[in-house]
């Protein structure tokens, strides 16, 4: 039974692959990128999957800067999420403005593409220093669309 590994990878390294015995593609790995295990360690294979000094190790905790890239990765999805959701509402604005019923000018319609202006900069911008627990507050929707 054997874990496979990148060698030259700063250590811990995740464990590429696991083989339970000498298959065919256990022997295309170099030696150097695998490690033999005993059977405790097989079986434990899922709770230690990185490698550091020729032994299975658990997971390393994450970094401040990888969470917070995850969180700031996690923020944009959700203004994206909520551009997304506001299309149909520009679609009812757009025929409600051919029909008459609004202006572009109106000051609710101006709020909601202002809204949507800002979660576009959410999308576009670089991830700041401290990450906004919430995004920007939906108006209501445009009377008469």
């Amino acid at each position: 039974m054997y874990a496979s590994f990148d060698s030259t990878a700063t250590q811990p390294t995740p464990v590429t692959g696991w083989y339970d015995d000498m298959t065919p593609a256990c022997k295309l790995v170099p030696a150097a990128n695998l490690l033999q295990l005993t059977q405790a360690q097989w079986d434990n294979r899922l709770n230690t999957p990185y490698v550091q000094n020729g032994a299975l190790v658990a997971a390393p905790a994450p970094t401040s800067a990888q969470i917070s890239a995850q969180a700031w990765s996690a923020y944009q999805a959700g203004a994206k999420g909520a551009l997304l959701a506001t299309d149909t509402t520009v679609a009812r604005i757009s025929e409600a403005i051919s029909l008459g019923a609004t202006t572009a000018t109106t000051a609710d319609v101006v709020a909601f593409m202002q809204y949507r202006k800002d979660l576009r900069a959410i999308l576009t911008q670089a991830q700041p220093k401290t990450i906004p627990t919430s995004l920007p507050t939906k108006p209501p929707y445009p009377a008469n669309t």
